[in-house]
């Protein structure tokens, strides 16, 4: 059972749409000698910033092709690279480092962060970026019965596929998928965080053979190599005859849900190939067009927590919930919501309580008069409001 005394405080910010966070979260990236060594990165796919495993900002060289540890540039407008390798583990020597006057936690200033992330914005969404305005949370939009969406798995000739086809068909729909450390599938992911009433199903293709190889890709603009890929594939899977319209779509006869799966691993963060959340409208057959699309990786092992998150901006129409930058040490809502912060990757953290019960999951009890002890089980269907009754527009769930 557990004791209801605290409650959890939606935060009503302008916030803009949409993104999969990273604070901290550890990466391995391949050194141009063939090591490995991990990476922090910070920020999301609009801005990334990286540090090492002891807190000092990376970047990778565009001369040497090697992951270095960074300097500020005087304006404080770009990371430099100082051509000192970073080999993946915590300095015990610094004294290098003095002529560069390097300290931990480098970043540009907030206004050029502001410049790269608006520029990549448009990158990946086109017009339709936009800041969304957010009052009392997220409009209602309720998440029920049968949901389809669609999977697309591609590899390339410089990055051939290693995981079997079949692995993606469990992935996304096997309702007892536990491989790689992963408590489900993406529709049992949203079977259980709905209490059995959404059935998220996607319709699987692959492998799609893209004709040059990722590296090519990588070298162009950012989402650019991954839209040529999308565009292509989708046509592919069209001279299969498959029907589109067979796919859920949105009011505006839209496909809900595209996901796209590719090997290779990104050199670079949000740039090139990097994983990301995009809108994709060139292309439509059956009278139904695309818009919204994500793409994850098809390296093992496939894991669950961006891809969910990003279909929580598709199916559930969910903005993302936390902030670009850490000022007063606030980072949005917090560690327990799906669209805030991930959890683990194997087993993500569900929605916050406004975003389920806005899709019909929750039964809410406004507590807002109510003088007492309440006393419920942990994981029901059952949340709790409180209105400010000096502030309506202020409002505490739990």
């Amino acid at each position: 059972m557990k004791h209801i005394f605290i409650f959890f405080y939606l935060l009503l910010i302008s916030i803009t749409s949409v993104a999969a966070p990273y604070r901290g979260t550890l990466v391995a990236f391949k050194q141009p000698d063939g090591s490995m060594v991990q990476v922090k990165l910070y920020g999301d796919e609009y801005y990334i910033r990286a540090e090492s495993i002891d807190g000092y900002t990376l970047v990778r060289d565009d001369v040497s092709n090697w992951i270095c540890y960074a300097s500020l540039s005087p304006n404080h407008d770009k990371l430099i690279s100082t051509g000192i390798h970073y080999e993946g583990k915590s300095l015990s020597d610094i004294s290098q480092f003095k002529a560069f006057n390097i300290e931990k936690h480098l970043d540009i200033s907030e206004i050029e962060r502001k410049k790269q992330t608006k520029k990549n914005q448009f990158l990946l969404n086109g017009n339709s970026s936009k800041v969304l305005k957010q009052t009392r949370g997220t409009p209602i939009v309720p998440v029920s019965g049968n949901i389809k969406g669609l999977c697309i798995v591609i590899d390339f000739p410089d990055e051939p596929a290693i995981v079997p086809m079949s692995e993606f068909e469990s992935f996304c729909n096997d309702l007892n998928y536990s491989n790689n450390g992963n408590v489900g599938s993406v529709r049992k992911y949203y079977a259980d965080i709905s209490g059995g009433l959404l059935d998220y199903e996607n319709v699987v293709f692959g492998y799609y053979h893209a004709p040059r190889n990722f590296t090519y890709y990588d070298s162009l603009p950012y989402a650019k190599g991954a839209q040529i890929i999308l565009d292509s594939a989708l046509r592919w899977i069209q001279k299969q005859g498959f029907d589109f319209s067979t796919l859920s779509v949105n009011p505006d006869n839209t496909i809900r849900a595209i996901n796209m799966m590719y090997t290779g691993v990104p050199p670079n963060w949000a740039q090139g190939m990097w994983h990301h959340k995009g809108s994709f409208t060139s292309f439509s057959a059956n009278g139904v067009s695309t818009k919204d699309y994500n793409c994850s990786p098809a390296n093992e092992p496939l894991q669950l927590s961006v891809i969910v998150h990003e279909n929580g901006h598709m199916i559930g129409k969910w903005p993302d919930t936390y902030k670009y930058n850490n000022e007063n040490g606030v980072d949005g809502i917090g560690s327990f919501d799906l669209m805030c912060w991930m959890g683990n990757a194997g087993n993500p953290v569900p929605p916050n309580p406004l975003f389920a019960a806005n899709a019909g999951w929750k039964n809410v009890i406004d507590i807002t008069s109510f003088n007492g002890v309440i006393y419920d089980t942990a994981n029901s269907f059952t949340c709790y409001k409180y209105t400010n009754i000096n502030d309506t527009n202020e409002f505490f769930f739990d």
